[in-house]
């Protein structure tokens, strides 16, 4: 996340703010667990820079799962390093830390080995982690005044750059017009839930 989205001169920004002036607000996180993780792309745009915006930052994505810049890779290592420095001086923070190496690892690490290992990230392996990053399914998610039809293009456009899940059509229960009413809630036993 750190690579594409975190920061004033991530590229994300650069590209999407900076250069087009697609948004004012754009921002990437990514949580990591044993067995799950999201990568959550945010931004805030005017209706009629969607389309415009889902197209560059797709092409953003799939840029990094063919080459990460190395100018690019050490600015997000030093940017997780400061953030790691400034989280150590919260107690809580430590303290979180510190039980989930004990969970995962059976033991504690200490500052120096977190900065080695972001360290040694070389720019392979943020290549192909993105790389199986777009290989997952995609959840999206549009919200506020939206064009007519949006939903849809911005389906189309992921769905003709190859991402995974989308077959460019259907709605699957989204509102995607202005007017349209709320579907009725399934009963709770035959609810489905997308990971």
């Amino acid at each position: 996340a750190a690579a594409f989205g975190e920061g004033m001169s991530s590229p994300l920004l650069d590209e999407v703010r900076e250069r087009r002036g697609l948004d004012y607000y754009a921002n990437c996180s990514a949580d990591v667990f044993d067995i799950a993780g999201q990568f959550v792309i945010e931004a805030s745009t005017a209706p009629e820079h969607v389309d415009e915006f889902f197209a560059t930052v797709t092409q953003l994505l799939l840029q990094r799962a063919e080459r990460v810049d190395a100018v690019e890779l050490e600015r997000a290592r030093n940017q997780i390093i400061v953030r790691r420095i400034l989280a150590a001086e919260r107690p809580a923070r430590r303290l979180e830390d510190a039980t989930l190496d004990l969970f995962a690892l059976g033991r504690v690490r200490s500052a120096q080995e977190r900065r080695e290992q972001i360290s040694q990230v070389d720019a392979e392996q943020a290549r192909a982690a993105f790389a199986r990053l777009l290989a997952a399914p995609p959840a999206l998610a549009l919200a506020g005044r939206l064009r007519s039809g949006a939903l849809q293009r911005v389906r189309a456009l992921l769905a003709a750059r190859g991402f995974a899940g989308f077959s460019g059509g259907g709605s699957d229960g989204v509102i995607d017009e202005p007017g349209a009413r709320l579907p009725q809630p399934l009963p709770r036993a035959k609810r489905r839930f997308h990971h």
